[in-house]
């Protein structure tokens, strides 16, 4: 009778793992998670659940908005409604300067080139001005672009190849009345001629980011809250050239080629970057990830590259 007892009991063990697996919602966030890798064939570059180091903010930069790299580990920081660069020492952890550019307002994005520093407000417009450690306060330069509110910019990037920034829209993609909250645009402004190309690079389209999610799982299974989508960062790889797209909403970084072709895409641990807001590449390929802190400090989290 005892010996009876302890079969079932064993096999009980064994079939248990079994039946909780088949209780397990199929839509569920970790069954979809096998989704969210490179497509089929491809290595991925970086592992976003094991970051390399963590880097606190100081108070200030508790609503970070934007990141780029400057130069000897110094990163230039935004924080929303502040009018104010902040840089950074990643190195020694400390902020090594501030320089005030324009009032408060809802700066999203910013992006070092050359000798200069571009700042993206929300509305589209841009800000200009010289890079220089030897003042704390300079009146910028404002570019009106022909976005509009129902764009809703929050990533700015730079491709040296098109020698043109790069801004994706949060929102609507198109710049004219037609409006398609689904679909996000990457544009360009053009820095030989200072100005916004109003057609978009590209488009990405909630149809092709769902085809792309289909056809590199075996099940068909996605968690449809990823296809929100919402862009808050943009980044040019400055190895193989490829586009990385970080959304807040939707926490998913989307690798594209310059024509707008999905490569990647990676889900984002909501423990692990709380609300990633911006996104920047050292010369060597290691990547940054700035998150606000939601109230406590804003933290980066620095990736390098898979050998």
């Amino acid at each position: 009778m005892h010996l009876k007892l302890v079969q079932i009991l064993i096999l009980f063990t064994l079939q248990l793992p079994i039946w909780i697996s088949g209780c397990v919602p199929r839509g569920n966030t970790s069954a979809a998670d096998s989704l969210y890798l490179v497509a089929r064939g491809a290595k991925p570059m970086y592992n976003l659940h094991q970051p390399d180091k963590k880097y606190f903010l100081p108070y200030v930069l508790e609503e970070i908005s934007g990141l780029s790299y400057y130069k000897n580990d110094i990163v230039a920081c935004i924080q929303d409604e502040s009018g104010k660069i902040y840089f950074y020492n990643l190195a020694n952890e400390e902020m090594v300067h501030t320089s005030t550019f324009e009032y408060g307002g809802d700066y999203e994005g910013i992006e070092i080139v050359n000798d200069k520093v571009f700042i993206v407000k929300s509305d589209g417009d841009l800000f200009v001005t010289p890079l220089d450690f030897r003042t704390e306060k300079r009146q910028a330069e404002r570019i009106k672009t022909k976005f509009k509110s129902k764009n809703d910019i929050e990533g700015l990037g730079f491709d040296p190849k098109l020698n043109a920034l790069l801004l994706v829209t949060k929102d609507d993609a198109g710049i004219d009345d037609e409006k398609d909250r689904d679909s996000k645009g990457v544009y360009a402004f053009y820095l030989d001629k200072m100005k916004l190309d109003k057609d978009a690079l590209f488009i990405i389209t909630r149809k092709e980011r769902e085809e792309f999610f289909k056809s590199n799982n075996p099940e068909n299974r996605y968690d449809d809250k990823r296809l929100l989508f919402k862009p808050s960062g943009i980044a040019v790889h400055p190895i193989d050239g490829d586009y990385y797209v970080l959304a807040s909403v939707g926490k998913l970084l989307m690798v594209l080629s310059p024509d707008g072709s999905i490569k990647a895409s990676h889900p984002i641990k909501p423990g692990i970057l709380g609300q990633p807001e911006g996104i920047c590449f050292a010369p060597d390929g290691t990547m940054y990830i700035a998150s606000e802190g939601d109230g406590d400090r804003g933290y980066i989290l620095k990736y390098s590259m898979k050998e």
